[in-house]
C-alpha cells in the first residue's frame, strides 16, 4: 500500500523521497519522444519536491549495491 501527499511519497517501487517525481523525470528524458518542454514541469516538480522535503543527495545504485546499503541511505538527509 502507498501513502501518497500531494502526490510525493516512497513506494515499494521508489522506496526514496521525491523517487515518483525522480522516477517520472529519468522516464521523460529516456522517451524516444523526448522534448525539453514536456520534460521541463517534471523537473520543476521534482525541484518541489527536493526543497519541500529537504533532500540533499540522491544515489542511484546498481541493483547489488542497492541491496547492501544501509536503511537511511537514500532517504532525506534530515532523517539521520
Amino acid at each position: 500500500m502507498s501513502s501518497e501527499k500531494e502526490g510525493t511519497s516512497a513506494t515499494p517501487e521508489t522506496d526514496f523521497v521525491c523517487g515518483i517525481e525522480a522516477s517520472a523525470l529519468l522516464n521523460c528524458v529516456a522517451s524516444k519522444q523526448y522534448t525539453e518542454a514536456k520534460c521541463k514541469p517534471l523537473l520543476q516538480k521534482l525541484r518541489a519536491c527536493i526543497e519541500k522535503k529537504k533532500v540533499v543527495k540522491f544515489s542511484l545504485l546498481p541493483d547489488e549495491e542497492a541491496t547492501k546499503r544501509k536503511p537511511e541511505e537514500g532517504k532525506k538527509e534530515a532523517e539521520k
